[in-house]
């Protein structure tokens, strides 16, 4: 074995030499990543000959490996000769980077060595300059390493233990004991294995809360918001059982309040005034009149003068209501029809085996596509079972038998 420190060779079997480069790593795999750019902290030597200025280019060599790199000093635009600055160092090629790894700078013409330097972060998103929130973060990284890992979840926003492993560099163990101090410090939650800031939090509870609101104004017809678009309120790699912690928690602090799968505003209701109940009333007298004979909802819209736009807030109110079943997304029927329509089946199963959609669609009176769309929904239910072209009754409710 060996350890940190020392120098030992390796046989690597099975490997050419030529697929080696300079500068190759050898690390466990998913751990280590290449990089194009890294924050540092750079020293330029006293004896430097001239100054470093903002975008000069250097050699840069560190460990094995050779580059050119694009200084991009962060807080001045000339480094003097014994002078130290926090830079971004972007390459001219890949190369691995470990957080408090050394480097050397050389001019890149001539090649004479000026200075060098500690990295603090190797894979940091891109900085605007002069701004002092960026200076003192790297600063506060540079300090500590419980610094660098809280920097890097709060740049994730949510990442797993492996994510956190890629970015910082640091091993799973180490992690973990930096983020259950972080944790018990209130800076840092896990929700069901993805580590999130507690601002991070807050700020996406409050987003959701902002998203139900708003769904509010713009439905005020509709009871509430599916949890499924109001998941897409957040970043999708947000996992399903974190934003359902979320979720319970706005639940519990009565931010929210929860009915099945949608969830509304505490108080919130479907304010049906008179001029909405008459045109509700319309809607279901349509259905009613038209019983068997109803067609899609575009067309019954057209019916009452109204578009789809306008009708879907209505039939959905009648949905809640019980008034009207929904058999898909194109065609419903009244409840009155509907029960018709399912005490039709239990009659025919009385003294039948099996029933085909023809038969169907003979003893309702109704057009073969409705037909088709309620036998559909009853199979959804398991009250029948489709084989080949006929259904046989399954788990139909009140069956007789024969």
């Amino acid at each position: 074995q060996a350890v940190a420190g020392q120098r030992v060779a390796l046989n690597l079997a099975g490997l050419d030499r030529d697929k080696v480069p300079r500068g190759s790593v050898i690390a466990t795999p998913g751990i280590f990543g290449q990089t194009i750019r890294f924050d540092a902290r750079l020293n330029l030597l006293p004896e430097a000959p001239r100054p470093l200025r903002f975008r000069d280019p250097v050699h840069l060599m560190l460990g094995t490996a050779r580059a050119v790199g694009i200084v991009a000093l962060l807080d001045r635009d000339v480094l003097r000769p014994g002078e130290s600055a926090m830079v971004q160092v972007h390459l001219d090629r890949p190369m691995v980077a470990h957080r408090l790894d050394r480097f050397i700078i050389r001019s890149y013409s001539p090649v004479t060595t000026i200075g060098g330097g500690v990295v603090v972060d190797a894979n940091p998103n891109r900085h605007k300059r002069f701004r002092s929130e960026v200076i003192n973060a790297l600063e506060e990284l540079e300090s500590g390493e419980r610094s660098f890992l809280l920097q890097k979840v709060q740049e994730l926003e949510c990442a797993g233990i492996r994510e956190l492993e890629q970015s910082s560099g640091l091993g799973r163990d180490r992690i973990g004991d930096h983020l259950e101090a972080l944790e018990q410090a209130g800076m840092v939650r896990n929700l069901a294995d993805q580590w999130l800031p507690t601002q991070t939090i807050t700020l996406w509870q409050a987003q959701l809360v902002e998203a139900v609101e708003r769904f509010h104004r713009d439905e005020p017809l509709q009871p509430g918001l599916p949890r499924a678009a109001l998941k897409g309120v957040l970043p999708g790699k947000l996992r399903q059982k974190s934003f359902d912690m979320l979720v319970a928690d706005l639940l519990a602090s009565g931010e929210l309040e929860g009915e099945g799968d949608l969830v509304r505003r505490p108080g919130f209701t479907v304010r049906i005034d008179p001029k909405l109940q008459e045109r509700l009333d319309r809607v279901e007298e349509l259905f009613r009149r038209e019983g068997a004979q109803a067609k899609n909802h575009r067309e019954m819209a057209g019916k009452l003068g109204m578009s789809l736009e306008q009708i879907n807030p209505l039939l959905q109110l009648l949905f809640d209501q019980g008034k009207l079943v929904r058999l898909n997304s194109e065609n419903s029927l009244h409840r009155q029809t509907y029960e018709q329509a399912l005490d039709l089946l239990r009659r025919h199963f009385a003294s039948h085996e099996t029933i085909s959609l023809a038969e169907f669609r003979d003893q309702f009176g109704s057009a073969r596509k409705l037909v088709q769309a309620l036998l559909e929904y009853w199979d959804g239910l398991k009250y029948t079972l489709r084989r080949e072209d006929v259904r046989v009754a399954w788990k139909l409710p009140g069956k007789t038998e024969s």
